[in-house]
């Protein structure tokens, strides 16, 4: 199971502790990597949130859009990401495609 959004709307860490034994993957929302290349406060923030090492779950980042962001969120040890950076939202077709390509590498 996945906590989508986190950081946002009405997320919160002690939702997130109280279903902490059902959870392996803490999705970031995108808003918190908007500015996460210019922003120390938002850098730092990012940093404590992916080094949650107690809640024992990946962490998943959203909105990636720049290869500095990408750079940093591999530095700062998040598991995964996704945004425009990697791909463009694509039809299902166009994703088979991609996935086959991959596979056959």
């Amino acid at each position: 199971m996945a906590f989508d959004d986190f950081g946002s709307g009405y997320s919160s860490l002690s939702l997130v502790r109280t279903l902490r034994s059902f959870l392996d993957t803490l999705k970031i929302d995108p808003s918190l990597v908007a500015d996460i290349c210019s922003s120390p406060l938002d850098r730092e923030f990012a940093r404590k949130v992916i080094g949650l090492e107690v809640l024992e779950v990946k962490v998943f980042t959203e909105g990636v859009e720049t290869l500095a962001q990408r750079d940093l969120l591999q530095e700062l040890s998040c598991d995964y990401a996704q945004g425009y950076y990697f791909y463009k939202a694509l039809t299902v077709k166009a994703a088979e495609k991609i996935i086959i390509k991959q596979r056959n590498e």
